[in-house]
């Protein structure tokens, strides 16, 4: 009885101490860990996904120095966000596990984009598509540009339309794949870009006021406010672009995170972050969403190369600028 007792002594301390380390190691830093960790999983899905969004989150610290978060995936449809999924990514010290992803939506778009020059009659199909959307609709469409864009250029092209923008598909060294069959349609597998309204880093935030409260012998609560840099609707792009870029570099110093949360091959972001310093941030595709027959009207448009529909829902549109 008295070594069972011992042991179970042993056990409990130690669980008790794996939880306090735990605790402090995922607390410890301004931002602490888990922030970081939040802000990389975040910025990782909208890099990589587009027009989908991290929201929702949880987090919890456990035993034995590991932590889970998990929040819901969502993406914006006329001028609702609809939730496409889950995702929970466990934490062991500074190594994520491999993300357990859960779709609601099985039509998803993975892959929707073409290089400019690679475009076809095949990639244009979906303009009929649209064209049987009755009015009353909204819709989620992938366009593919003629060319590479400066971001200033493509955020002046939707200005003053009845369409929204949501995110924008950036060259970054690895999206040319037009080698093979001429009359194959060439999708971007795995694209890499910015959303329109960024997700903004614990770095961005402007702080107005802050204050401390101290409890206990250690113990502290930080309040901080604070605010973001403002955009204007179709302007800002140099802000845009110097984030796209920071986004790139913060997930390069968590580059195995990032690389487990993307969905495909290895992200390569020195790469990337080398050729879009030395060539600019250009756009050559960006997923709209708005009234199905105003984005009907960019077919006449001939900057526009492809279109691929994604989602459409009844009407909800209620954006103005």
């Amino acid at each position: 009885i008295h070594n069972a007792l011992t042991a179970i002594v042993i056990i409990v301390t130690a669980m008790i101490l794996c939880g306090i380390v735990s605790s402090v190691y995922f607390t410890w830093g301004e931002p602490n860990r888990i922030e970081t960790y939040h802000d990389v999983v975040a910025s990782t899905i909208a890099v990589t996904q587009p027009n989908l969004y991290l929201r929702n989150t949880g987090t919890s610290t456990k035993n034995f120095f590991s932590a889970q978060m998990n929040g819901g995936l969502y993406k914006q449809v006329g001028s609702e966000f609809i939730q496409e999924g889950e995702i929970k990514v466990d934490f062991l010290l500074a190594r994520a596990g491999y993300p357990e992803w859960k779709w609601l939506n099985h039509n998803t778009m993975r892959s929707a984009f073409c290089y400019p020059g690679t475009a076809n009659e095949g990639s244009n199909k979906d303009w009929n598509k649209l064209e049987r959307l009755p009015e009353g609709t909204v819709a989620e469409v992938y366009l593919s540009f003629d060319q590479l864009y400066p971001t200033a250029e493509i955020l002046d092209k939707f200005k003053d339309r009845q369409m929204k923008p949501v995110w924008f598909a950036v060259d970054t060294s690895f999206d040319n794949n037009s080698e093979g069959n001429a009359t194959s349609i060439h999708f971007i597998h795995f694209p890499i870009g910015f959303s329109y309204e960024p997700v903004w880093h614990n770095s961005d935030m402007i702080i107005t006021r802050q204050e401390e409260e101290k409890y206990g012998l250690m113990g502290k609560a930080v309040s901080t406010t604070g605010t973001y840099p403002e955009l204007e609707a179709y302007g800002s792009a140099e802000l845009r672009e110097e984030h796209f870029i920071k986004t790139l570099e913060l997930l390069k110093q968590h580059e195995d995170i990032a690389n487990r949360v993307a969905l495909g091959p290895e992200l390569k972001l020195q790469q990337r972050i080398d050729y879009v310093k030395e060539h600019g941030v250009n756009i050559y595709g960006a997923v709209v969403t708005g009234p199905t027959k105003e984005i009907l009207k960019l077919r006449e448009e001939p900057w526009v190369a492809a279109v691929c529909l994604g989602e459409a829902k009844l009407w909800n549109w209620d954006y103005v600028e």
